[in-house]
C-alpha cells in the first residue's frame, strides 16, 4: 500500500466512525420522541435473523444511550392519597416516598 491509500483508508474508517456515533444520537434522540409523545417504540431486531442485500456492505451495531435521555428528565411533582396508617409507618421509619415510588414505576412498568 501506498502512503496515500494507507491515508484514505484511515480517513475512510474515521468517517465510519464518526457517522456510527451520529447514528446513535438520532436513534436516541427519535426513542425520545417516541417516549414523550406515548408512542410505542420498537423492537430492536434479533441480529441472527438479519440478511444481507445483495448491495448491503456491512452490519453495523448502533448504540443508544436512552438512558442519558431518562436520568436528565426534569422532576414532575404529583399528588397521591394513601391511608392515614400506612403514612404514620413509613414517616415513622424515615420512607423517601418520591423514591419508594419511583422504585415501583420502574418495576411495574419493567423498566
Amino acid at each position: 500500500m501506498t502512503k496515500t491509500q494507507i491515508e484514505n483508508e484511515f480517513e475512510a474508517v474515521e468517517t465510519f466512525k464518526r457517522a456510527s456515533s451520529n447514528e446513535g444520537v438520532t436513534t436516541t434522540i427519535d426513542l425520545a420522541v417516541l417516549v414523550d409523545h406515548n408512542l410505542p417504540v420498537p423492537v430492536p431486531s434479533d441480529i441472527s435473523i438479519v440478511r444481507f442485500d445483495a448491495g448491503l456492505e456491512s452490519l453495523v451495531l448502533v448504540y443508544s444511550y436512552a438512558d442519558k435521555y431518562f436520568t436528565k428528565q426534569k422532576a414532575v411533582k404529583k399528588t397521591l392519597t394513601i391511608p392515614s396508617w400506612l403514612n404514620a409507618k413509613a414517616e415513622s421509619i424515615g420512607v423517601n416516598f418520591s423514591q419508594v415510588l419511583q422504585e415501583a414505576l420502574i418495576t411495574n412498568l419493567g423498566l
